[in-house]
């Protein structure tokens, strides 16, 4: 049965879809507008209303529902986040293949480790290496997704430095838009590809920020055993 709270997060994230998709063309419409008030009271609205984050917009959503004292608003927040950035949709640079890692968890019903990373970070490469070890003691019981949130790296940099290194799991790119989405849910230092970020998400779509710095395998595989 779908629920009242089900109901909400589903409006909120057409509503907020339908607001991207606008704001381009009401940008455009203001823009060509604000030559002619620029020096009327227009100063006084542009300073009240600067620019919301994502989380933001949804929260203010949340806070002017009826319901928001039933689902609790931080929860939901982080629900939706959720929603966008585990359905992103990803190109995987060694196969060339899309997916995204809502499909994965759908698929398969195994934890992913997604980390974020950059080539010319050494701390991340190091990372990599105690993901590719704990693959080789664990097989395939869980994926691994490497995401590259270095605008300035394309893909034969990432798909030469995954071969080099026999990496062969899932690589891809992050859309600006992916990385700001996951910003507003985990931080900055998502980001910060010397801190070797580490995403935990179980199955059931449950993730957590795993400790900043180099995790070991059995860091690793002690994470993965929480999912169960």
């Amino acid at each position: 049965m779908i629920n009242k709270k089900s109901i909400l997060i589903f409006t909120i994230i057409c509503s907020l879809i339908l607001f991207s998709s606008c704001t381009a063309t009401v940008d455009t419409i203001d823009s060509e507008n604000t030559v002619e008030v620029e020096d009327n009271s227009d100063t006084e609205t542009a300073e009240t209303e600067e620019e919301e984050t994502f989380a933001e917009k949804i929260a203010r959503e949340l806070e002017e529902s009826e319901l928001t004292a039933e689902i609790g608003t931080e929860q939901t927040v982080t629900e939706i986040l959720a929603a966008y950035w585990q359905n992103q949709e990803l190109t995987s640079l060694l196969t060339d293949s899309t997916f995204t890692i809502k499909g994965l968890r759908d698929e398969t019903n195994k934890a992913i480790l997604l980390e974020t990373f950059a080539v010319w970070c050494p701390t991340c490469t190091k990372q990599q290496q105690e993901i590719k070890e704990l693959h080789d003691e664990v097989g395939d019981t869980f994926i691994s997704i490497s995401l590259n949130v270095d605008p300035n790296e394309d893909a034969e940099i990432i798909i030469d430095h995954a071969t080099e290194n026999g990496f062969d799991w899932y690589y891809a790119i992050s859309p600006t838009d992916l990385t700001n989405k996951l910003i507003d849910t985990f931080g900055i230092t998502i980001a910060s590809a010397p801190q070797a970020p580490v995403i935990l998400i179980c199955a059931d779509g449950s993730h957590e920020l795993l400790d900043n710095g180099l995790k070991k395998v059995d860091e690793l595989k002690e994470a993965l055993e929480s999912c169960n």
